[in-house]
């Protein structure tokens, strides 16, 4: 069970940077539409979403460490597949 649980954690951070690429696609074309929204109606979204994230992040009690020493260890392994995703993305990108 050890074995399984060690394996999980070296290949966590690869499934999440594989699965981050796609999203990171629907997220561009989710703001090309936004991008041609009137002024106005993204104005709005901005707001709501920086009041949401700042709601959310009171109630599962999360701030953001400015320390680098105070990241847990799933910090980091977000840390790390986000750098993953970013030089699959760059990989993907430079084939094209």
């Amino acid at each position: 069970m050890d074995i399984i649980s060690k394996l999980l954690e070296l290949v966590g951070p690869t499934v999440v940077a594989l699965a981050t690429v796609p999203l990171m696609g629907l997220l561009k074309k989710g703001l090309a539409l936004l991008d041609k929204a009137p002024a106005m109606l993204q104005q709005i979204l901005v707001i709501l979403i920086a009041f949401g994230l700042t709601q959310l992040g009171g109630v599962v009690n999360v701030a953001l460490p400015t320390d680098l020493s105070l990241f847990t260890e799933s910090d980091l392994g977000a840390l790390l597949s986000a750098g993953m995703a970013m030089a699959i993305h760059a990989g993907t990108k430079a084939k094209k």
